[in-house]
C-alpha cells in the first residue's frame, strides 16, 4: 500500500500543489544561475531537492490518504450488507451481537481478508460516526458516507500539519 500512497501523493502535487514553487525549480539551470566566482556557487542546496509536503493539500481539498479510503471502503460495504442483507452469503458470515442491541460485530479468526478486516475496522468507528443518531440500520447510506468521511478527514488531520505518521491513518 506505500507504493500506491506514493503514486497518491505525487497525483496531488501535481494536480493542487504551488505551480509557482515548480516552476521556479524548472528555472534553476546552470545558466539561469549567477556565477560568483565560485563553483560552490551553482550548486542547489537541499531545499531544491525537498518535494512539497503533501499533508495540506489532502486536507485542504478533504482527500482521503488511500490507508483511510481503505477504511473508508471498508465500513460502507459492510454497513449496506448489514443494512440490505445483499449479498446473502456475505451477510450470513457476518456475527451480529445481540448484546444491548449493538451494532457491534463479533469478528473471527484474525487473516488479512475483508471478513475480520472489515468487521474489526466498523466495531471501532460506529460509535463515533452513529453517536448523534439512532444506532441502528434504519440510516441512509449517504449519511453513514458523510459522517464517516468527515471522521477520517478529522484523524488524518491530527498531529503534525506537515509529516505523515501512523495515527493519521489509527482507528483503534
Amino acid at each position: 500500500m506505500e507504493e500506491i500512497f506514493k503514486v497518491q501523493k505525487h497525483c496531488v502535487r501535481v494536480l493542487f500543489g504551488d505551480l509557482e514553487m515548480y516552476l521556479e525549480k524548472s528555472r534553476t539551470c546552470v545558466r539561469a544561475r549567477p556565477y560568483t566566482g565560485t563553483v560552490s556557487s551553482l550548486k542547489l542546496g537541499k531545499e531544491y531537492f525537498c518535494k512539497e509536503h503533501t499533508k495540506r493539500l489532502f486536507n485542504a481539498q478533504g482527500i482521503l490518504a488511500v490507508r483511510n479510503l481503505h477504511s473508508y471502503h471498508c465500513c460502507v460495504e459492510l454497513f449496506k450488507i448489514m443494512k440490505f442483507r445483499n449479498p446473502i452469503n456475505l451477510f450470513e458470515t457476518l456475527n451480529i451481537s445481540h448484546r444491548n442491541n449493538s451494532m457491534l460485530l463479533i469478528t473471527p479468526i484474525p487473516s488479512i481478508q475483508f471478513l475480520y478486516l472489515g468487521p474489526k475496522i466498523w466495531n471501532s468507528v460506529y460509535r463515533k460516526i452513529l453517536a448523534d443518531t439512532e444506532q441502528d440500520l434504519t440510516i441512509k447510506v449517504s449519511t453513514v458516507k458523510k459522517l464517516l468521511k468527515k471522521l477520517l478527514i478529522d484523524i488524518q488531520k491530527e498531529h503534525d500539519e506537515n509529516e505523515w505518521l501512523p495515527a493519521n491513518y489509527s482507528l483503534f
